[in-house]
């Protein structure tokens, strides 16, 4: 029974401790881009940090006070697809890059993007969208 607890503790423990800083930061950024384009604002806001919320609630909130905006927006954000590229965590210290593509459904070519995250104390936060 002893060595069975200690079993499902070391993998458990080797699990958690496998995931990466890279694998972190694109967890995080998938969630943002997902809610991002599934319109879901306040998920959104708690995905990336206070500077970052504080100018893109107030357009979410004009969006969202318009129900024809709203509708408009959530037609052609349903068809929006996005695939994450890559991350890199180790060019600046307490900040990640991720970078990813959006594939709008009339164009043929993918629109390469960037994240910026940031290192708060729960974890990566989204900083910035170029």
């Amino acid at each position: 029974m002893k060595r069975t607890i200690l079993f499902i503790f070391a993998t458990i423990l080797l699990t958690t401790s496998c995931e990466t800083q890279e694998d972190r930061a694109m967890d995080v950024a998938d969630k943002f881009l997902s809610s991002y384009f599934s319109s879901d604002y306040e998920s959104v806001s708690t995905l990336c940090s206070e500077e970052l919320a504080s100018f893109l609630l107030p357009a979410f909130q004009d969006v969202e006070a318009d129900s024809t905006v709203m509708t408009i927006v959530k037609e052609l954000s349903k068809n929006v697809n996005y695939n994450l590229l890559q991350a890199d965590t180790k060019s600046e210290k307490g900040k990640a890059f991720v970078e990813y593509e959006v594939i709008l459904p009339e164009s043929a070519t993918p629109i390469k993007k960037s994240l910026q995250l940031v290192k708060g104390s729960d974890g990566w936060l989204v900083d910035s969208l170029n």
